[in-house]
């Protein structure tokens, strides 16, 4: 899968871009453009966005 940065996906958390857009859009944001900051922590996404 192309990433715009493989980096962010690629061996540092191990999960695609599609997961990420699917958790994204789960905790209410309308995709990864509406988030402002992301952590991926002891296995839990923390997301912090412009808004929801």
């Amino acid at each position: 899968m192309r990433t715009t940065n493989p980096g962010i996906y690629s061996g540092v958390v191990d999960k695609s871009e599609a997961w990420l857009e699917r958790e994204v859009k789960a905790a209410g944001y309308n995709g990864i453009n509406d988030v402002f900051l992301g952590k991926y922590i002891d296995r839990q996404l923390r997301l912090n966005g412009y808004s929801k």
